[in-house]
């Protein structure tokens, strides 16, 4: 069993998020009640945006990914699921400032639909690294992984989270309009604050559903069923790709001659 948890980060996580979306949503308000128009119009837009990289750079959907021989299993706040390895399509990895790393696992759900899992954590690059490599040898016991997949916004996986989001940050700052008799006004705030924030955080998603497929040692870019070599691999999937390799490598020179 090799795990990637949330781990001091996981009570700062939630709050710092709420408390974000309360600024992003309220103060514009706040502000338009006191007479400030432009302020209030220039705060929704920005704080839109920051509250956009701030989902962007650290928000997570998954307190814990654990990876065991019968599967990835993936923990939330209320929930445990876990994913057959044969439906995990992929892991991207990102290292950012103050030594955070993000995971987030691509997987196919019993229907068919596209979803994306994702934890993060402080200080534990070589952990990420133990983790991804567990998840390629689990991927590859059966056969050797040949593919890649990445749900792009159009995915239901993709667009409802965000649309669900959305939609609750013009009710936040629609409800506290109401409280200072100000609610056609603040729900066009809302509209102005929640449009960047959703925006900002669609850009770590491809438009469409990606595939990429391993020809001849070569991972290619499936466009219009036409398989286009890759003239560098993203760097958000070459620790995957580098483990699904080893692991390949592995399962071959332990076959019997």
């Amino acid at each position: 069993m090799t795990e990637f948890a949330t781990r001091g980060l996981a009570l700062y996580t939630v709050p710092a998020d709420w408390l974000s979306r309360l600024v992003m949503c309220g103060l514009p308000t706040i502000f338009l009640t006191f007479g400030h128009f432009a302020l209030s119009v220039i705060g929704a837009f920005s704080w839109g945006v920051m509250d956009g990289l701030a989902r962007l750079w650290g928000s997570c959907s998954s307190r814990a990914l654990v990876a065991e021989p019968e599967g990835l299993t993936i923990s939330g706040l209320f929930s445990c699921r876990i994913v057959p390895w044969p439906n995990v399509l992929a892991i991207r990895t990102w290292h950012r400032f103050n030594r955070l790393d993000y995971v987030a696992v691509y997987y196919r759900r019993a229907d068919g639909r596209l979803e994306i899992a994702s934890c993060l954590d402080q200080g534990d690059a070589d952990q990420v690294r133990d983790f991804v490599c567990a998840c390629a040898d689990y991927a590859s016991c059966a056969s050797p992984r040949r593919s890649i997949t990445l749900a792009g916004v159009h995915d239901q996986g993709v667009y409802l989270p965000l649309f669900r989001r959305f939609t609750q940050d013009v009710a936040i700052a629609t409800v506290i309009g109401w409280a200072f008799d100000r609610g056609g006004p603040a729900f066009a705030l809302g509209l102005l604050a929640a449009s960047p924030s959703a925006l900002v955080s669609l850009i770590r998603h491809p438009l469409r559903t990606t595939t990429f497929v391993e020809q001849d040692g070569l991972w290619c870019s499936c466009v219009k069923g036409e398989a286009r070599p890759l003239r560098l691999i993203p760097r958000s999937l070459q620790l995957w790709v580098r483990g699904l390799a080893e692991a390949a490598y592995r399962n071959s020179s332990a076959r019997p001659l």
